[in-house]
């Protein structure tokens, strides 16, 4: 897929102190002989605060651990005189990596631990310029051809419809994501089909079953302890041994041993406890802004 990303707005995101700006359909030209080297011209984000910025993310998603390929399409005077910085964040918007690409068409690759990025426009001489766009596609190489290596299936017990459309990595391939179910356990015919057709396409890939809630924990600890390749990530949040007892009864003819399932939240090996975003002390300031399917979804690599 190939991404076609303009200038945007102008406003906050552009050096405007002494700048003459002159927009064009969708190219800008844009004049500053004072403009100090080192100065970004504008920066482009794939995570934004509508509410204070009043404006969408303006980068495509990317797929962690791919590569990249970045084409700068602009007339520069001098030529050369502008630079492309990445930077990279983790979901806490702490920066986890940079590359800096001088040339008009260069690779990067996006780090494993990325929550989202941003491209700089950083001026290294340049007095006059007219931008056309910038382009992203991604590298297809042999590796790419080949299964993920990790896949994560979240079972959600919540409403999510808001989180869900604002999630960057919900719509990953190696990702799936089931909000139907909970009455259920997700032993419904529906989930367990979608599960097993995306385990058995990714056969030798690890996976991470995360739960949210009662029914999400159940299901994750069930699944991880089913697929020999498969691991857990659960919460506090549980029903009590006879409201799972009493929810088997109703979905299947025979008995179900529920303890068999319940005592193996003990297996440290395949079970990971985590504090649910709301009750993470640390995180209580920035809870409110962070998206609570990512934050579910980046659990694999931070336990």
């Amino acid at each position: 897929m190939r991404y076609r990303i303009y200038w945007g707005k102008i406003g906050l995101e552009t050096y405007l102190t002494g700048s003459v700006i002159i927009p064009r359909n969708k190219t800008i030209q844009i004049e500053n002989i004072l403009i100090p080297p080192g100065a970004i011209m504008y920066k482009w984000s794939s995570s934004k605060n509508y509410q204070a910025a009043r404006e969408q993310a303006n980068l495509p998603l990317l797929t962690r651990g791919a590569t990249y390929h970045l084409h700068f399409s602009a007339e520069t005077i001098p030529a050369q005189s502008i630079y492309l910085r990445v930077n990279f964040y983790d979901r806490f918007q702490k920066a986890v990596d940079f590359v800096i690409l001088k040339s008009s068409d260069e690779s990067f690759t996006y780090p494993p631990e990325a929550y989202y990025y941003d491209i700089e426009l950083v001026n290294a001489g340049c007095t006059k310029m007219l931008f056309r766009y910038l382009e992203v596609e991604e590298v297809k190489t042999e590796i790419d051809l080949r299964a993920p290596s990790s896949l994560n299936v979240l079972f959600w017990d919540k409403k999510a419809d808001e989180d869900l459309a604002t999630s960057l990595y919900a719509g990953q391939a190696d990702t799936l994501i089931l909000t139907e179910g909970a009455a259920t356990l997700y032993f419904d015919e529906k989930s367990l089909e979608k599960v097993e057709q995306f385990i058995v396409a990714h056969p030798k890939a690890s996976i991470s079953f995360i739960g949210s809630g009662p029914c999400g924990n159940f299901a994750a600890l069930y699944h991880a302890m089913y697929f020999e390749l498969g691991k857990a990530y659960v919460t506090d949040d549980m029903y009590p041994k006879e409201e799972y007892d009493r929810i088997m009864s109703q979905i299947f003819d025979e008995t179900i041993d529920v303890d068999r399932f319940l005592s193996r939240l003990s297996y440290e090996d395949k079970v990971i406890w985590y504090e649910e975003l709301g009750k993470q002390d640390t995180l209580s300031f920035i809870a409110p802004s962070m998206n609570a399917v990512d934050y579910a979804l980046q659990l694999p690599l931070t336990y």
